[in-house]
């Protein structure tokens, strides 16, 4: 299992996180949270991917069981 994490801060919307979390299977993931407006921090917008979380532990929980290596990979915004 391989995850790619990228922060960055931008002048119009803030601190912003992408997650990135593949397989062997060919299973892919991607997760974004981002800061935004204070009235859209909330689960059904800006945290909207909050609801794959679980879909994530999941693919986490299965590579491990399949003894698969575990690297995090931190990259530049411009390779997610």
């Amino acid at each position: 299992m391989k995850i790619k994490t990228s922060n960055w801060t931008d002048d119009d919307y803030g601190q912003h996180i992408e997650i990135i979390i593949d397989d062997s299977k060919g299973g892919h993931k991607s997760l974004g949270f981002h800061d935004g407006e204070p009235e859209d921090n909330a689960l059904s917008r800006n945290f909207s991917d909050c609801f794959s979380i679980i879909d994530c532990l999941k693919m986490a929980y299965e590579a491990g069981k399949a003894s698969e290596e575990f690297t995090i990979e931190e990259v530049s915004p411009d390779e997610i």
